[in-house]
C-alpha cells in the first residue's frame, strides 16, 4: 500500500493546489497523491475542509494544507492530536520540523510562497526523517496527550 499525500486547499490557495497537484504526480513516486478537494469553491471554509482531510490520514501519510496565509489551516489542523502540523516558510524550518517534531502536515500560505519554494518544502516533508531519539519520543508523545 502506497504511502499518500493528502492535498487540500481552500479558494485562497486552490490555485497553488491545482499546480502542486500536476507537478506531484510526476515527480514523487511511490507516494499517491490524493485530491482532497478537486473542485474550487469560492465560499469553502478551511476548518471544515481541514476536518474531513484529518480523517483520511494515516500514520506513514503526510498532509499538504494551503490557504491563504497557511496560518488558518495549520491552526485548524493542529487541533487534532494524530496531527503535526508546520506553517511552512522556508525549507531549513520544515526539516528541522521533521526530524525534532515528526510533523506529518505541512501549511503553506497560497498567496505568498513561490511554487519552487513549496515544492522543495513538500521534498523536504517526504524525505527527511524523524530523529526517534528518545527526548524526541518523549517530546511527540507528550503533543499526543494535549488537548
Amino acid at each position: 500500500m502506497k504511502k499518500k499525500i493528502i492535498l487540500l486547499a481552500d479558494h485562497r490557495g486552490f490555485r497553488l493546489k491545482e499546480f502542486l497537484k500536476f507537478k506531484l504526480l510526476d515527480s514523487f513516486l511511490g507516494w499517491e497523491v490524493v485530491d482532497f478537494n478537486p473542485t474550487y469553491n469560492k465560499d469553502d471554509d478551511y476548518p471544515l475542509l481541514v476536518k474531513k482531510a484529518v480523517k483520511k490520514i494515516k500514520q506513514s501519510d503526510r498532509g499538504v494544507f494551503i490557504c491563504g496565509s497557511g496560518v488558518g489551516v495549520c491552526i485548524a489542523a493542529n487541533r487534532y492530536k494524530k496531527i503535526r502540523a508546520v506553517n511552512g516558510h522556508s525549507v531549513s524550518e520544515v526539516e528541522l520540523a521533521r526530524k525534532d517534531d515528526d510533523v506529518n502536515v505541512l501549511c503553506l500560505a497560497g498567496n505568498i510562497v513561490s511554487t519552487r519554494k513549496a515544492l522543495a518544502m513538500i521534498n523536504t516533508l517526504l524525505k527527511v526523517s524523524f530523529k526517534n531519539q528518545e527526548r524526541y519520543k518523549r517530546r511527540v508523545k507528550q503533543l499526543k496527550r494535549m488537548g
